[in-house]
């Protein structure tokens, strides 16, 4: 499991599925992101922005999928931020 959470059993044992970058999120979009290749289940997806904006930018992930996901940003008055995902399955 995934440590701190309930049924925590440690490591969580994952590794990586497919990685990227993307661009052009903002508050008012939702950005479709393809893994390039299916997932033999839905992986776990971590996100972070990439930019030199200062203050809090709080990036969605939704509707992850075996082929792919989405992002938003949450809040209003945020463009074209870049971000890094990375895709992980269970090892």
């Amino acid at each position: 499991g995934v440590p701190g959470t309930k049924g925590d059993t440690g490591p969580a044992g994952l590794g990586v599925f497919a990685a990227g970058r993307g661009g052009g999120a903002n508050s008012s979009t939702i950005i479709h992101v393809d893994y390039g290749k299916t997932a033999s289940s839905v992986p776990v997806v971590i996100l972070t922005p990439e930019t030199a904006v200062s203050g809090v930018i709080a990036m969605k992930v939704r509707n992850v999928s075996t082929t792919g996901f989405d992002v938003t940003i949450g809040g209003s008055g945020f463009s074209d931020i870049g971000f890094t995902w990375i895709a992980m399955l269970p090892t």
